[in-house]
């Protein structure tokens, strides 16, 4: 086997035991073998380490009913209280500013005219 040969074998990720009398005699393909297996062990490792972080079913459904009676809580408590509120303040201002409104809004004063007769 030629270290080409040997090379795409190893790029096609299968170590088989064809490559063991190569790599053994071949110090180039040893350093690229060890490379590969370095790599995959420390893929491996990281690969672990995250799975570590995951959190388990359990905890994943006790967030996300928690996340829905946040909204449920922001649907049914929050924003009717909001929308009195503001209903409120809008009564308020025109309790208060209401003459004023009415005053600026209705029409003008009909105008009266009276007749007179002319004498020269």
């Amino acid at each position: 086997m030629t270290c080409s040969e040997c090379i795409e074998v190893l790029l096609e990720g299968d170590l088989t035991e064809d490559l063991d009398t190569h790599i053994r005699e071949c110090e180039r393909c040893t350093l690229a073998v060890q490379l590969l297996r370095d790599a995959q062990d420390s893929l491996s490792q990281d690969l672990r380490q995250q799975s570590v972080g995951l959190r388990p079913a359990q905890t994943l459904a006790e967030y996300a009913y928690r996340r829905v009676r946040r909204e449920r809580l922001l649907w049914r408590i929050v924003l009717p209280v909001l929308l009195i509120l503001i209903a409120a303040t809008g009564m308020l201002i025109t309790r208060t500013f209401g003459p004023e409104l009415k005053r600026l809004t209705e029409p003008p004063p009909a105008v009266e005219t009276s007749t007179f007769s002319l004498r020269c």
